[in-house]
C-alpha cells in the first residue's frame, strides 16, 4: 500500500497497532540483519535494543524473530515502514516513555504520532477470537490451581484447546468434579465479553496472554494483570518500559 500511496501521490502512513516497544523491535531487526545476516537463536546473548530501557534476553524474543520465514517478513516491514511518512501508534507516552524518547530520537526514523488508547469499550469486536490456546495438561494444572486458591474465578477457556466447538466438552478434559464443586464461586465459559468483564467493580484481576490490546483493556480499567504469553510478541510484551513500570 506504500506504493500505492506513492504512485496516486498521497503521503504514506501506518497505523501500528501494537506499542512503541514493539515497533522498536521491529526497526532494530534492520540494524541486527545488517551486522549478522540471519535470524535470532536462543543461543544469541542478550539484545541491547534502544527502544527497550533494559536488554533483551533471547527467551522474551517474539517467536517469529527465531525462525526464517517471520524473521524475513517483519523485517520486510521494518523496510517498508522507514518509507512511510509518519508512523501512528496505539500507545500513550506516560505508558512508554523511553521507547517513545529512542524513537523520536532517531534522525533516520519517520515521525511517530501516539493515538493511543484506542479501545473497543462497546466490545463489539469482542468476536473476533483468538488464536492462543492452553493445552489440555496445562488446563488441568490450571483448575487444580484455582480450585486450590479459593478465589471467585471467571475461566474463558478457547474451545479449540478441546478439539470442539462445544463449551460443554469442558467436563471432559478438566479434572474430575471440577466443574460440580467450583459451581459456587467460579463459572467456566467459552467466548467471554472481555471489556465487559474488565470493567467490572468484582474484577479483581485478569491472567493475560499479553495481546495488546488485553494490555491496553487491563490498563484503561485499572486491572492489574498475571502474564501468561502464547505467542507471536506477546512474550517480549510483557517486558516492562524499563522505569520499573
Amino acid at each position: 500500500m506504500v506504493d500505492v500511496a506513492n504512485e496516486l501521490g498521497i503521503p504514506p502512513y501506518i497505523f501500528f497497532t501494537s506499542g512503541a516497544d514493539f515497533l522498536g523491535f521491529v526497526l532494530y531487526l534492520l540494524v541486527w540483519h545488517s551486522q549478522n545476516w540471519r535470524e535470532f537463536s536462543l543461543t544469541d546473548s542478550a539484545q541491547d535494543i534502544p527502544a527497550y530501557a533494559n536488554v533483551v534476553t533471547s527467551n522474551v524474543l517474539p517467536s517469529f524473530a527465531l525462525n526464517n520465514e517471520g524473521y524475513t517478513a517483519f523485517r520486510n516491514f521494518g523496510v517498508r515502514f522507514n518509507e512511510t511518512r509518519g508512523i501512528l501508534i496505539n500507545t500513550f507516552s506516560e505508558l512508554e516513555p523511553h521507547a517513545l524518547n529512542s524513537l523520536a530520537s532517531d534522525p533516520e526514523l519517520p515521525p511517530v504520532y501516539t493515538i493511543g488508547p484506542n479501545l473497543d469499550l462497546e466490545g463489539q469486536k469482542d468476536r473476533r477470537g483468538n488464536m492462543g490456546v492452553l493445552e489440555v495438561p496445562q488446563l488441568q494444572e490450571l483448575a487444580i490451581a484455582l480450585e486450590q486458591s479459593g478465589v471467585r474465578f471467571l475461566w474463558s477457556i478457547n474451545v479449540s484447546s478441546i478439539g470442539s466447538e462445544c463449551s460443554s466438552k469442558f467436563d471432559e478434559v478438566l479434572p474430575e468434579g471440577f466443574l460440580s464443586r467450583t459451581k459456587e464461586r467460579g463459572m467456566v465459559c467459552g467466548w467471554a465479553p472481555q471489556v465487559h468483564v474488565l470493567a467490572h467493580k468484582a474484577t479483581a484481576g485478569f491472567v493475560s496472554h499479553c495481546g495488546w490490546n488485553s494490555i491496553m483493556e487491563s490498563l484503561w480499567h485499572g486491572v492489574p494483570m498475571v502474564t501468561w504469553p502464547l505467542y507471536c510478541e506477546q512474550q517480549i510484551n510483557r517486558v516492562s518500559d524499563g522505569e520499573g513500570s
